[in-house]
Order: C-alpha cells, then sequence, then structure tokens
C-alpha cells in the first residue's frame, strides 16, 4: 500500500471491536490493491483493539491514529478526511469488511463513469432485509445527475442515513466544506444529506460491496440522553437545509420527508426518558432550542409540539412527551373491534418506546416479535423477544390480540401485514403507530 498517489482513502474509526476488526482490516489488505491509503483511528478503546492495530501498523504502511480520551465516531472519521490524500473516500465501520475483489469492481465503475461525485454501494447485511437490492432496484445502472436521483428517492419513500453506503469524492468533500456532525449517534445523518444536495452525479454500484454488522449493543440500538439530543441537533440542521432550499421544490418534498421521520424519531426516543433524564437533556438542549425560533417549522407544526417563542427547554420536551402519549393512546382506544392483549412487532427504540406508553396506561402487553435476530434473547420490560412462530398452528386464541407495529417505513409495514394475515390475524387487528 506504498504510493504517492492514492485512489481510495479508506477511513476506520475503531472502538472496542476487537472480536471483529482483524477481520476487517485484513479484508482491505486482501484486496491486495496498491494505490490504497488505510487510515485507523483508535478512538480510546479499552478490548485490545489498539494491539490490534498496532500490529499491522508494523507489517504495512497505514496511518495510526491514537486518541488519548474517547471523542466518538464523529471526530474520528473528522479527523480521518483531514489525512486522507485519496481521490474517494471510503468510510468503514471496523465491525464490517470489504467483499471479495470489491475495490478492483468499483474503480472500473467510477472510470467507466467518467469519475462521479458519490457511489451508492450494494451492501450485505447481518440483519432483515439482508442487503439493500430491494432499494437499489428502484435506480437506473447508468450515471445519474441530482435531480433524477431526488426524483426516484421521493417515488419510492427512499432515506439514507449511514456514510457507509457511499463512496464519495474527496473533493467534494473538501470544496464544499462538509463534516461530520459532533454528536454521539446518528452522526452520519447530516453529513450524508449534505453530500447528495451538493454533489453533481451518482452512479449505483450494484455489486455486493462490504459486509456491514449491526450489533445489539452497537451506538445504533442504544437509547438514552445523549440519542434523544443527537436527533434534536440533526432536526435544527435539517430545518435549516430546508430554509436554504425551500425554492427547489424536488429537494424540499425530501427534505420535508426527511424531517418527518427524524421528529419520529426524536417522539420515540424522548419517550423513553424519565423525568430525571428529561431534566438532563433540557439542560443540554438549551441552546440548540433557541435555534430554531430562526427557522421556519410551520410546515411540520401537525408532526412535533414546539413552540418556537418558548424559552423553557424542559416544557419543550415534555410538551412533546406528552403529546406522542397521546397520539399512541388514542391510536390504540380508536381500534373498531375488542381486544385483551397487544402484540408488538419490533424491538428496537421505536418499540421500546410504545411498550413504555402502553404499560404506562395499563395497557397488556403479552409477546414482543421482531425478525431481527441481533435481539434473540433480549427482553423489554421483563417481556422476551421472540420470532413470530413459523407455523400457523402454534399461533392459538387471536380474534382478542392487537398487534402492533412500530415501523416508520409504508414498503416494510406492507410486508409486515401480509406476513401477520398469513399467520392467522384479520386486517382490522394489526395498527401501525407512528409518533
Amino acid at each position: 500500500m506504498t504510493c504517492e498517489k492514492y485512489f481510495f482513502s479508506i477511513i476506520i474509526p475503531i472502538y472496542n471491536t476487537k472480536n471483529y476488526l482483524d477481520n476487517c482490516i485484513k479484508s482491505v489488505i486482501r484486496q491486495k490493491f496498491k494505490n490504497i491509503q488505510l487510515i485507523l483511528i483508535n478512538d480510546c478503546s479499552t478490548d485490545g483493539s489498539k494491539k490490534i492495530c498496532e500490529k499491522y501498523k508494523k507489517k504495512f504502511d497505514l496511518t495510526l491514529i491514537n486518541h488519548k480520551k474517547r471523542l466518538g465516531a464523529a471526530i474520528s472519521r473528522n479527523h480521518g478526511l483531514k489525512l486522507a490524500k485519496g481521490e474517494y473516500i471510503i468510510f468503514l465501520d471496523s465491525d464490517d469488511y470489504l467483499l471479495g475483489k470489491s475495490l478492483f469492481e468499483l474503480k472500473n465503475i467510477i472510470i467507466k463513469n467518467k469519475f462521479p461525485n458519490v457511489i451508492l454501494n450494494n451492501i450485505k447485511r447481518n440483519r432483515i432485509p439482508t442487503s439493500n437490492d430491494h432499494i437499489l432496484k428502484n435506480f437506473k445502472d447508468k450515471l445519474q445527475k441530482k435531480k433524477e436521483f431526488f426524483l426516484t428517492l421521493n417515488k419510492n419513500k427512499i432515506i439514507f442515513y449511514e456514510c457507509w453506503l457511499f463512496v464519495i469524492s474527496k473533493k467534494l468533500i473538501i470544496d464544499n466544506n462538509i463534516s461530520f456532525q459532533k454528536i454521539q449517534f446518528a452522526e452520519d445523518a447530516t453529513f450524508v444529506i449534505k453530500i447528495l444536495l451538493l454533489m453533481n452525479s451518482i452512479v449505483i454500484n450494484k455489486s455486493k460491496f462490504l459486509h456491514h454488522r449491526s450489533r445489539e449493543k452497537s451506538l445504533k440500538h442504544t437509547i438514552g440522553i445523549e440519542a434523544a439530543y443527537a436527533y434534536i441537533l440533526i432536526l435544527i440542521d435539517l430545518y435549516r437545509l430546508f430554509k436554504i432550499h425551500s425554492k427547489n421544490n424536488v429537494i424540499k418534498r425530501y427534505l420535508k420527508f426527511i424531517i418527518f421521520k427524524t421528529i419520529a424519531f426524536y417522539g420515540a426516543y424522548i419517550t423513553l426518558l424519565n423525568k430525571n433524564e428529561t431534566s438532563k437533556l433540557s439542560q443540554k438542549a438549551k441552546g440548540a432550542f433557541n435555534k430554531i425560533s430562526t427557522l421556519k417549522i410551520n410546515d411540520f407544526s401537525k408532526k412535533i409540539n414546539i413552540d418556537p417563542k418558548s424559552k423553557n427547554a424542559f416544557k419543550i420536551i415534555s410538551d412533546h412527551q406528552n403529546f406522542i402519549e397521546k397520539k399512541i393512546v388514542s391510536s390504540v382506544k380508536n381500534v373498531k373491534f375488542y381486544f385483551n392483549t397487544i402484540y408488538i412487532y419490533c424491538a428496537d427504540f421505536v418499540g421500546r418506546a410504545a411498550v413504555n406508553i402502553l404499560k404506562k396506561n395499563k395497557f397488556h402487553i403479552k409477546n414482543i416479535y421482531d425478525d431481527d435476530l441481533i435481539f434473540a434473547g433480549q427482553k423489554i420490560s421483563n417481556i422476551p423477544i421472540r420470532l413470530l412462530a413459523k407455523n400457523k398452528s402454534k399461533l392459538k386464541n387471536l380474534n382478542k390480540v392487537l398487534v402492533i407495529v412500530c415501523n416508520f417505513d409504508k414498503k416494510i409495514f406492507k410486508r409486515i401485514l401480509q406476513k401477520l394475515v398469513k399467520k392467522g390475524f384479520l386486517k382490522k387487528q394489526i395498527l401501525q403507530i407512528n409518533y
């Protein structure tokens, strides 16, 4: 990996992923791609990951940064960007790995399409769905201009939050001074959106590029004050972008859709907080909420309960908690048939928020289901998370059961609905809730 001019820079932030890190680094080395720069940022790991980094540093020409204190993935990636010399940037999580000869295939695609700003890649995953084939099928293989790409996003209600889905021209990042938001969760959400807003061209790589690993204990599945705070800052950034792009109807429509989704995530996260946590969040977010008064939020007033004139951050947050709780409880009470038992379908944070609200309001929740094996053996409020029985006959006495599906994606909800109907539930017994 010694070459004066690099085609790719691969940036890998590392924090306590010892069991996966060796495979991650080896997957890059096995590519035998000569003009590549590998940048490892060890973010103060405590599990032996640092030793693995130093082992590879002795054998190969790579860049290693060892943080003296924990700074998070956002700052780690920003540090990597400052050192990157490649024409294209690849962001790789330290528990992921590249597939086959994916870098050679990617380079050929880039050259064939005359060096596009962005490449959207096909990803394999260890959860359902097992790849993003279902998303990429909506796009043409040929090079696309920004407007064409956003029209497809709008038509199919597609959102991209994760930076590792993309390979990005370094020039695009540097020329536009794009960096990762300094938050502990979902730090790449607005980074990706800004990249897509500022690009001129994008091409789809439908060959399998990397394997992404989801873990139940990863940051993505963490709840608490920092997660809720992150979504407040993301919302403010999105409001600002919405204001900037308000005259472009295609982009405005897309940003509005993303903001609605982010409001739903924010609503779910804050309903998981107790009063003490809400108080701490309000202290942390006080300055952030003050920025909302300068932004136009009328377009979103039916989705979020924020008074831009209010100076009381605790009241802003608690008012929206109450708004969400009333919304969920009202949806359940308005169901048109008699039920005495609730099943929750979804074990992620949105499902946990639903359980939290419904148990508080004395509803009986018997079972929690999820297709994702990363939740196997876990519990929510002492209720085990299960896979839905394969055999219809094992699901008995269903006529007085309400199934609440906690998934915001309409296409995914439709697939879950069809699956539940095949198991013997009636459509009237299945409710999709939103936040």
